[in-house]
């Protein structure tokens, strides 16, 4: 049994290793992602024609470990880009997106790379308030 194992294995490696390049230019097709995305400063921000933005560079980033090419389509909003997801229509989305419990039911989502709480800001008005009531 060891010796039918390790001969299929040889061969495989053989053929492999004797097929053309031709054999192998459909996987270089593939390697390229479409990336849905919205402009969401400082996450996305569009100049020129030209993307940049936290969100952008970490995809790249990750892309070229990847070895893949990003096609980019930037949409008008979020419902958008999540409808792009649904379509198919993009394989990956990237931008300022806020994970819901009702999304993650319907999309996998990265880990966070922003954590950011809930902020109120009031103006200074120069008047004491008491807190007691």
């Amino acid at each position: 049994m060891r010796f039918l194992i390790r001969w299929l294995v040889v061969r495989l490696l053989l053929a492999v290793a004797c097929a053309p390049p031709a054999a192998f230019a459909q996987d270089a097709q593939l390697a390229a992602a479409r990336v849905s995305t919205f402009v969401l400063a400082p996450f996305v921000m569009e100049h020129n024609g030209k993307l940049s933005g936290f969100s952008i560079e970490l995809w790249n980033e990750i892309a070229a470990r990847l070895h893949l090419q990003s096609q980019f389509q930037v949409t008008p909003d979020v419902k958008t880009v999540f409808q792009t997801l649904r379509t198919h229509d993009a394989d990956v989305a990237v931008s300022g997106l806020l994970y819901s419990a009702e999304r993650d039911r319907e999309f996998d989502f990265s880990y966070p790379i922003m954590e950011a709480g809930l902020r109120v800001m009031v103006r200074d008005t120069g008047q004491s308030t008491s807190t007691n009531p």
